[in-house]
């Protein structure tokens, strides 16, 4: 792997520069009321199966939430966890053991069946949406997993589809290739028709509890499927990106999801520890969830990255020890690229402010440079009348008072070595 580039950054704050789906609201007002899952402080661990190990990397990494997991029905006999705490990940691959796993599986232009290997050596044959005997599996099984407990549902990859049109498919059996355009349209009914099936029954078999559906589109296939968001609820997404370029794909995935009905989750597919805590500060910084970095898929050659809960236990104890200033804030939409000067080249800076009063605002500071140094931040006066007096930071998690100096137009902070993150705002308490 190549050394990874320092980053591009401005000193300034950067806001978000490109929109997807900008339907979303529009249709959203016309669904029913949603449920919810992921709240803003939520630390979401995702063992993807049932594996040794996972009570303990809950417990380390003082997680609330299982999600992405194929185990659902599982989990949720839990007591500790419980429906509205566990994510249900559906199956995307043809059961093999399966009578009419010949009717599922997605055909290439040779009608042989699209398989791909995993770094552990197991096969796996993808399923064609559109194959009756697909709909009726899928449909079953999320009743089934709805009938364990399961609330929330989850699905991988819900273009694929046309993804694998680069490999011929997909067919059914004796089936025709469909046109781009009327594939992109059935994609789009199969998801609408699963997810009101699955509501329907879950309305049946308990009124009190609203379903959430989700859906893994990375970062790299937002562009190209956009169209698919009015679909879900949120999104549980992968995120590839190196040290350059994370800061300015995970603006952009946050601005894509801004409008979908409930806070999306992001999961980074990477081992590089130094990359990884930053880009977890810099997500939550978005009113993004950053899944634990335990049991992470990397590639299909790559072995699961299970990042020791030391390297990150700061991060999300800072995120734990003050929910409040996550829960209770959003992106200031309105903020000026002026507002925030970090005085050096390699800090990410965003504005959040109190969703029930806009002029609570807080600032999160990221710290992307290498090697670290003093942090002396600039805030324009104008645009924070009563300025931040109080500051946590991953070292001291606690809130401590600071008090800025006024220099003409600016409220200066000389707030030393900061390391990875730094949140300023201004205390409610007299």
């Amino acid at each position: 792997m190549p050394k990874p580039r320092r980053p591009i950054l401005f000193p300034l704050v950067m806001l978000s520069m490109l929109a997807f789906g900008s339907t979303i609201a529009e249709e959203a007002a016309r669904q029913p009321q949603r449920g919810t899952f992921f709240q803003a402080s939520d630390v979401a661990l995702s063992p993807r199966f049932f594996r040794e190990g996972w009570e303990e990397a809950f417990r380390a990494f003082g997680a609330n939430r299982i999600a992405w997991t194929y185990a659902g029905d599982v989990f949720v006999q839990i007591p500790e966890l419980s429906s509205a705490a566990v994510q249900c990940a559906m199956p995307f691959w043809v059961p093999r053991d399966h009578p009419h796993a010949a009717e599922m599986v997605c055909l290439s232009g040779q009608n042989q069946p699209i398989s791909e290997r995993f770094g552990d050596g197991t096969l796996l044959t993808y399923p064609n949406v559109f194959s009756s005997a697909w709909r009726e599996f899928a449909l079953e099984t999320g009743k089934a997993l709805a009938d364990k407990g399961c609330r929330h549902f989850m699905q991988d990859d819900p273009a694929r589809n046309i993804v694998l049109r680069a490999r011929g498919g997909c067919r059914s059996v004796g089936a025709r290739l469909r046109p781009p355009a009327e594939e992109r349209n059935a994609i789009v009914q199969y998801h609408r028709w699963l997810n009101a099936e699955l509501r329907t029954y879950v309305a049946k078999i308990d009124p009190t509890t609203k379903p959430t559906f989700s859906a893994n589109i990375t970062n790299r296939g937002m562009p190209t499927r956009a169209w698919l968001l009015g679909e879900f609820d949120y999104l549980t997404s992968e995120i590839y990106a190196s040290r350059a370029t994370t800061v300015g794909v995970l603006q952009n995935f946050a601005t894509s999801v801004r409008n979908m009905r409930t806070r999306s989750a992001v999961t980074f597919a990477s081992a590089d520890i130094w990359l990884t805590q930053r880009s977890i500060a810099s997500a939550y910084a978005l009113g993004l969830v950053p899944i634990v970095p335990w049991d992470v898929y990397i590639s299909t050659t790559a072995p699961r990255f299970f990042g020791a809960p030391e390297s990150f236990a700061g991060i999300y104890g800072l995120v734990r020890e003050n929910r409040t200033l996550f829960d209770n804030y959003v992106q200031d939409q309105h903020a000026r690229r002026d507002t925030v000067d970090a005085g050096a080249p390699g800090y990410f800076v965003t504005i959040r402010r109190a969703a029930a009063n806009p002029s609570a605002k807080l600032v999160h500071v990221v710290n992307w440079g290498e090697p670290p140094r003093p942090l002396t931040l600039r805030l324009t006066a104008a645009a924070f009348p009563a300025p931040p007096d109080t500051v946590i930071t991953v070292q001291a998690p606690a809130p401590a008072r600071v008090t800025p100096t006024r220099k003409g137009a600016y409220w200066v902070y000389n707030l030393g070595q900061a390391g990875v993150w730094v949140i300023l705002f201004r205390s409610m308490a007299p």
